[in-house]
């Protein structure tokens, strides 16, 4: 996006649409920091996951003394708005008035446009919000609208020399393009499905595990380390998660059971109307969930290595 880009993202006019970001309280630097973020329509903005360190995004956080630090995620529709039409639909999502989606953002993951990433913000405490782009086809290549959300407070917790050593071990395994700077691109671990528990995880805290809770549990079945089956998804099921992404592991295990028959359309329709910000993922789980075919297409590519 570079400087001009984010010189209008600075500029661009606040729309009224209402994003809300929920997250952890406490995190340890370097591992998945992971936030929900709901946006209510009117609104199109850009659609991103746990997959993804790109969307036009903009962090915000400022220290107890004052000190502000800007971490802007590079936008696609930037990248793809001179296709127009079938690629800015391709990366946003439409929202309409009286709908909320949620989305889930890892902050660890984005790799600044301007070189800025989580691994420059010191340990601390902070107030943190995010501002999001308007994706409208008529802002294609203009100024376009801004989105901003509600502030919540973190506090960075500086990783023991333990922990450092299993971000370095993750980072620099060779079988996989994980690196981002001096850390872990953790998006790209469920891209490529990398085996998580394969690395010596005993010397991390419980604040640092329970930030890896979803991606462990991801990385398991992607890798191929557990089949999706009945026992597999009731050990899934199981587990606990942090408050901000109860509904995100609501909706894995639906997938999932989905994938092996057993989630019936009554089930689907009851957890859409439970979390009605995830209604949209629910849909996309009944007419077949990309996780699963995630899963699937990471098998094959592995035994296709091995013939």
């Amino acid at each position: 996006m570079g400087a001009a880009a984010l010189c209008l993202l600075l500029s661009a006019p606040v729309a009224a649409q209402s994003v809300v970001i929920q997250g952890p309280s406490q995190v340890v630097k370097g591992f998945p920091i992971i936030i929900k973020v709901t946006v209510s329509g009117p609104a199109v903005v850009e659609r991103f996951d746990l997959n993804s360190s790109t969307g036009a995004v903009r962090v915000d956080l400022i220290s107890e003394t004052g000190q502000r630090y800007a971490i802007v995620a590079p936008s696609r529709t930037h990248m793809l708005e001179l296709h127009r039409g079938a690629a800015l639909d391709a990366v946003s999502t439409e929202i309409d008035r009286g709908e909320s989606r949620s989305m889930l953002l890892d902050l660890q993951s984005i790799p600044g446009t301007d070189g800025l990433s989580m691994d420059d913000v010191p340990p601390g405490r902070f107030r943190l919000s995010i501002t999001l782009e308007e994706a409208r086809l008529e802002h294609a290549t203009s100024m376009r609208p801004t989105l901003g959300s509600n502030e919540i407070e973190i506090t960075l917790l500086r990783p023991t020399p333990a922990e450092a050593q299993v971000i370095a071990t993750i980072r620099d395994d060779g079988r996989h393009r994980l690196k981002l700077r001096d850390g872990v691109r953790w998006g790209n671990t469920l891209v490529v499905g990398a085996d998580l528990e394969s690395h010596d995880l005993r010397g991390i805290s419980p604040t640092a595990r329970e930030q890896l809770g979803l991606h462990l549990a991801m990385t398991r079945f992607l890798s191929g380390r557990r089949r999706i089956d009945p026992e597999a998804i009731a050990a899934l099921k199981a587990e606990k998660f942090p408050a901000h992404l109860e509904s995100e592991h609501a909706v894995l295990v639906a997938e999932l059971k989905r994938s092996v028959g057993t989630a019936s359309p009554q089930e689907l329709s009851s957890l859409a109307e439970r979390y009605p910000d995830m209604k949209w993922r629910v849909e996309g789980i009944a007419r077949g969930g990309s996780f699963v075919d995630r899963v699937n297409r990471l098998a094959e590519n592995r035994a296709e290595k091995h013939r």
